[in-house]
Parts: structure tokens; sequence; C-alpha cells
């Protein structure tokens, strides 16, 4: 399955970027999908300026589907630290070279802690009114692509997951 990038905005005001519309997708290894209302910030991978030319840069095509949801699993802790990354991975491989997507893979899990452990309890629960992880049998206004990839990008969606579904931590078997 591939993940469609999310439509991204920039926000001049923090020099970086924000959702332009609301954004779901599923994450198949727990059962459950994302869901993400429009304004989220993020940015991008967290990839260090010296190693652009070598991995590329933060807004990669490849792989802004990934950081997107790695940011917003981050941001929201509504996973375990590990999981996040997990499910990073996950997605990386859907659109990456098996290589490169461990090496990014490695880097968060060596270096994401600081990224982790810098949210503060009143931005982790800003970011959860903004994130759901939610668990749906199906969801109105998800669109099977041509490539066999699944999105959800409607208000529908977010309405939807908001009336019928917890949230809550999800476990990774």
């Amino acid at each position: 399955m591939k993940y469609l990038p999310p439509e991204l905005q920039a926000d001049t005001r923090r020099n970086r970027y924000k959702l332009a519309e609301d954004y779901s997708c599923p994450l198949p290894a727990l059962s459950c999908w994302l869901v993400v209302k429009k304004g989220q910030p993020t940015d991008g991978a967290s990839i260090p300026r010296i190693f652009w030319s070598v991995i590329g840069n933060p807004y990669e095509p490849d792989y802004s589907a990934a950081a997107f949801v790695h940011d917003c699993l981050y941001c929201s802790q509504l996973l375990r630290r590990r999981q996040a990354d997990e499910v990073f991975y996950r997605i990386l491989l859907s659109s990456t070279k098996k290589r490169k997507a461990k090496i990014l893979w490695l880097a968060v899990r060596a270096f994401g802690w600081i990224a982790w452990q810098s949210k503060s309890a009143s931005s982790i629960e800003a970011a959860r009114n903004m994130i759901q992880v939610t668990t749906l049998p199906a969801v109105r206004g998800v669109k099977r692509m041509e490539d066999d990839s699944l999105v959800a990008r409607t208000s529908q969606t977010r309405a939807a997951c908001n009336s019928n579904a917890e949230t809550k931590r999800i476990e990774l078997t």
C-alpha cells in the first residue's frame, strides 16, 4: 500500500509547513486510522542539512507521508515512541528502498528521544486536539487509488471519527 503525501502550505510565521486540508491514513499494523485536522504543523523529516545531498531534503516526496505521520505521532504521543518509529518505518517501506528506510529509521531510533522528550504536557494536549488514532471498521470518505493506496482527506472522515470512535493509546502487536 502506498501512502499519499499530505497537502502542505507554508507557515511563514514559524518557518515550517502546516497541513492544508484534513488528512487521514490507515495504520494497518495497528488496525486503526490516523486522522489529522487541517492546520497541524510539521517540519518534515528531521534531516540535518549536512546530509541533504545524500538522503534528501526534509520534504522529499518519497518520505513526506512517513515524516508527517511520524511528526503527528510524536506531537500527540498517542502511541509509544517505539510504535511511532515502527509506523514511520512501515510507511517508508511503501515508498522508498529498504536501505534508505532502514537508515532513516535508525536515525529516529538513535536521536528521536530528543524530540520526544521535548514535548510539554500542554503541547501534547494541543496536538491531541488536532490528531486522533482511532479504531474504525470502515470510514466514509476513503478512496482506493489506482495504485491500490488508500487515502481519506475529507471533513466527513474527521466527523465520522469524532462521532463514532474513541481516541486511545494503541499497543503495537
